[in-house]
């Protein structure tokens, strides 16, 4: 079930409230959405600020009852909803960046991202305006849309299989822990000391919660609503005979046996959230006037007859003026330009006025006619300059979260004869995306997919590599690293004794001589994210390190790999 949503970006923290306002009061849809609205702004503090977060990282869940996402200018990174489905952009923004963020959260397809055919499932609605229209016409005429013609090979029959790592049986139990917020890295869990404290807290709320179901029966109204509110880590059975297999201590017992293997098996990861805004400047220029020559000219009544059709031209009409020309234009343009607000562009914008003014050569009495009947010219040209002179640049702030990165289960569409084989064979380079390879000792997910034969191979000597303790290729979205608005999955985690390397692997003409710009932004948005991370993670140093394809032959180390991986300057 997607239960969708709409997001709406406003130009400021008091507009966003006003907009709120509307649209739960009574007067809007007869008060349908009254509770059912959260503004996400720097205005927002403390308890409802923690309140907000926490209600629109839960947006996804069906339980959830909010419709509306209210924000402004902030952006959070690792928030990868796969269930909005229209925007509506109240603030005009000249900022590519921004405008390719908001529509970027709505372009994320909800079923493993497959397009189903179903066109309200697969379609983003955009309440457009100017600047959205603009970039959707370029998205259309961009040169990544191609056409392909299918032949017999892409018609091979295909199915749909689960892709889980060895410990998905966990997966409640991991949840609760996160959500706890008191154990930062599975690490933790390596130390019994540790273990035993966190596995008596779940053993002993599962005993509580088996007795009173046991006592008040499981179809009581009190039992169903504290199920509802926090579901059962473990199957409890009803008060019959096979209640009885309930044993507190064989519980613990098994719980610490899986929750120490899976701490060895899987790679802590921070859990770092960035928020990305845009902080714009305008820049000084020299204003000029483009338009013109501005001339009084006389106004009259023109009168149509319905009936013959005739018009006739009436008295003259005198000319309306603007008494303040100098604060009715700067008022104007600070309406009309959204990045601009009175409280910190007021001085700057009149300066800008005055310049204007000061080469219209006109008495002041003529100029109070001529800016009421130039008024939109004169704004339009005044505003192209301004446009032009603003510069928008995007800052990230960085925060760690409690609770550890979980690693998810998916699913990949694969051959559907022999689409499953071991990692050591060897399949048609242009098949690989669809196998899934199995026979992994050193992974998480004892089944991985690939996108290229260079991983395949890749992950083949991270498994032969006695330096390698264990890596993941984590599920897209996984990992919470962001660049341009953008989730950045990278393809490989690797830890080492001494070192985590987040790594990507990549056609060599994508690197050298001159890399390309996407690559570039998301490793730079990488370095970025390693950097944070060791410094959260002191056991460890993170390292990103991006791969040329032609330096990865069997019977190469990592070592030796890493030795040949391309630097990429910030």
């Amino acid at each position: 079930m997607v239960k969708p949503f709409v997001l709406i970006s406003t130009k400021d923290t008091t507009h966003a409230g006003q907009i709120k306002a509307f649209i739960e009061s009574d007067s809007f849809c007869e008060g349908r959405y009254a509770g059912k609205v959260i503004e996400i702004h720097s205005g927002t503090k403390g308890a409802e600020s923690d309140e907000n977060v926490s209600r629109l990282l839960a947006v996804e869940q069906p339980t959830s009852n909010v419709e509306i996402v209210i924000h402004v200018n902030m952006l959070k990174e690792g928030w990868d909803v796969k269930n909005l489905y229209t925007i509506i952009p109240l603030r005009a923004s000249i900022s590519e960046i921004l405008t390719e963020q908001t529509i970027g959260r709505g372009l994320r397809l909800p079923f493993d991202g497959k397009i189903t055919g179903e066109y309200d499932l697969d379609a983003l609605e955009i309440i457009s305006h100017d600047q959205y229209a603009k970039l959707i016409q370029e998205a259309k005429d961009s040169p990544i849309f191609k056409f392909k013609e299918l032949n017999e090979d892409d018609l091979r029959p295909v199915k749909t299989v689960p892709v889980a790592h060895k410990f998905i049986d966990l997966d409640n139990v991991l949840d609760r822990i996160s959500k706890g917020g008191n154990v930062l890295f599975t690490s933790e869990l390596t130390n019994e000391q540790r273990l035993n404290e966190v596995v008596q807290e779940i053993v002993a709320e599962e005993t509580a919660r088996y007795e009173m179901i046991t006592k008040l029966g499981a179809e009581s109204e009190e039992v169903k609503q504290v199920i509802k509110e926090q579901p059962t880590l473990f199957e409890v059975a009803a008060p019959t005979e096979a209640a009885k297999k309930f044993d507190p201590a064989v519980l613990e017992a098994d719980l610490k046996d899986r929750l120490r293997r899976y701490a060895r098996a899987s790679i802590d990861v921070p859990h770092i959230i960035t928020e990305t805004y845009t902080d714009r400047k305008l820049e000084p220029f020299d204003v000029k006037v483009n338009i013109g020559p501005f001339e009084l000219v006389e106004q009259r009544v023109l009168t149509h007859e319905l009936a013959s059709g005739e018009e006739r031209i009436g008295e003259q009409l005198d000319v309306m003026e603007i008494e303040n020309p100098r604060a009715f234009l700067a008022g104007r343009l600070i309406d009309t330009i959204e990045e601009l607000d009175v409280a910190n562009d007021k001085e700057a914008v009149l300066a800008l006025v005055d310049g204007y003014i000061s080469q219209i050569d006109k008495s002041a009495d003529d100029f109070k006619k001529i800016t009421h009947l130039y008024r939109d010219a004169i704004i339009r040209d005044l505003k192209n300059q301004v446009e032009s002179h603003i510069q928008d640049e995007s800052k990230v702030e960085a925060q760690v979260r409690s609770g550890f990165i979980k690693f998810r289960p998916y699913s990949k569409t694969v051959l559907e004869k022999d689409g499953i084989v071991p990692y050591t064979q060897q399949v048609p380079r242009s098949d690989v995306k669809r196998y899934l390879f199995e026979g992994f000792v050193k992974s998480l997910y004892p089944q991985v997919t690939f996108d290229s034969t260079p991983e395949k191979d890749f992950a083949a000597i991270l498994e032969k590599d006695h330096d390698v303790v264990k890596w993941i290729r984590p599920p897209e979205g996984n990992i919470p690293i962001l660049y341009k608005g953008r989730n950045y999955n990278p393809d490989f985690i690797v830890q080492t004794n001494m070192t985590k390397y987040i790594i990507e692997v990549k056609a060599r003409n994508e690197l050298e001589p001159q890399m390309n710009q996407e690559v570039k932004d998301k490793a730079i948005a990488a370095i970025r994210w390693c950097k944070l991370a060791s410094d959260v993670e002191k056991q460890f140093k993170w390292e990103y390190k991006l791969i040329p394809d032609d330096i990865i032959k069997s019977g190469y180390d990592l070592k030796f790999v890493l030795g040949n991986s391309i630097n990429c300057e910030q």
